[in-house]
């Protein structure tokens, strides 16, 4: 009894192990970017713009930065980044 236990640990361990390591995220996505860039449409005067984690009060910076910009604010982003979508001139959004 005592040899079946180790034995059986052992067998439900290497069950448990995954056969096959993870294909590259690279490598699955590389076509798909390649795709996306290959399609892309510009949209003239609107861009994306994302502020650094930590940048404090996202709100208010927002604003701060459209106002600077005189841009307007098109979409705000506050969860998997933060920074929003607006529209302004080329000239502003490379200040």
């Amino acid at each position: 009894m005592k040899r079946t236990i180790p034995l059986a640990l052992l067998a439900l361990t290497a069950a448990c192990q995954d056969a096959v390591s993870p294909t590259s995220p690279a490598t699955v996505d590389a076509p798909v970017a390649a795709a996306a860039r290959a399609d892309r449409q510009d949209i003239p005067d609107q861009y994306i713009v994302v502020l650094n984690r930590g940048a404090g009060d996202v709100a208010a910076m927002v604003d701060r930065l459209a106002a600077s910009a005189n841009a307007r604010v098109l979409f705000r982003y506050t969860d998997v980044l933060q920074g929003f979508a607006a529209r302004m001139s080329p000239e502003a959004a490379a200040a």
